[in-house]
């Protein structure tokens, strides 16, 4: 009797021509260019670019650093939802020590069309400390399946996130939309091209009724949303401002020792607007709000 598989009780032969059956159909598709992954995904997938607030070097990048990436995609997706639906989430983020770009996995279905493109950290970090025209941006693009397949199941190294809560997170809202950027040569068989094409507002905060003011002296159009208009009519005037202050005088028993905070402070209060250079963004976020 011929040696028999120990797996199901079958023939070693039929494991072998099953194997090469299996190869040979892979090198026809692959010959007439089909894709290599042709079952459908699970879930929907995005490739980050150079991520925000994380460290530079993938390396020396932590659990926090992938909190902190989940943290900001579920961010810019609650800015783009509507709100009788719920926001998604980041299921899942997945990195390699040798990229700096990641890969995050979002439920399937989940609209990623606000997400795509170029977004400029001076546009959307709250405190933004650097130049207004500074460069430093985080790119997003849809993940290529169909060239890649699973990225578990290739080396990718799995971390499932802690959302941060979103109004701990030192980023503007409205949240601005990106910019359209061309996806690099290393990335084609990675990622799906960008649509070139505008990107439709789906902010529901940015459809507000907008009024148009003209500046006589250089000919400009500048946009000001009607909510502006109805602060500013709110505020108290100046007088009323003035009126309202009182100069602080301490008490007779005041004790001669005690500081009464003045002017002389000033450079003290600079010199704390200094070190927010050198603070996470996150801290900055949080230091702000007591300056």
């Amino acid at each position: 009797m011929p040696p028999r598989c120990s797996i199901l009780g079958v023939e070693p032969s039929f494991w072998s021509n099953y194997s090469k059956c299996l190869s040979l159909c892979y090198q026809a598709h692959s010959s007439e260019g089909g894709p290599a992954y042709i079952e459908p995904p699970l879930a929907t997938y995005i490739v980050v670019v150079k991520p925000w607030s994380v460290a530079s070097s993938p390396m020396t990048r932590k659990q926090v650093d992938y909190d902190r990436i989940a943290t900001w995609v579920v961010y810019v997706l609650s800015e783009a939802a509507n709100s009788d639906k719920p926001i998604p989430t980041a299921e899942c983020v997945y990195r390699m020590r040798t990229r700096d770009e990641v890969i995050v996995q979002l439920p399937l279905g989940t609209s990623i069309s606000f997400l795509l493109g170029q977004h400029y950290w001076a546009d959307f970090v709250k405190g933004w400390q650097g130049s207004p025209s500074a460069q430093q941006a985080t790119s997003v693009s849809e993940y290529n399946w169909r060239n890649n397949g699973d990225p578990a199941n290739h080396n990718w190294e799995e971390f499932f996130p802690d959302i941060f809560p979103l109004d701990s997170v030192p980023i503007v809202s409205p949240y601005p939309p990106p910019s359209w950027v061309k996806v690099p040569v290393t990335l084609t068989s990675f990622v799906l091209p960008i649509p070139n094409l505008p990107i439709p507002s789906q902010h529901p905060k940015l459809q507000r009724s907008q009024i148009t003011l003209k500046e006589e002296d250089k000919g400009v159009d500048v946009t000001k949303h009607t909510s502006s208009k109805t602060e500013m009519d709110e505020r108290p005037s100046n007088s009323e401002l003035q009126s309202l202050f009182k100069q602080y005088s301490p008490p007779s028993h005041h004790p001669s020792y005690v500081q009464v905070p003045t002017k002389s402070q000033g450079p003290k209060q600079s010199e704390q607007l200094k070190m927010l250079k050198k603070l996470d963004p996150y801290e900055i976020g949080k230091l702000l709000i007591f300056l």
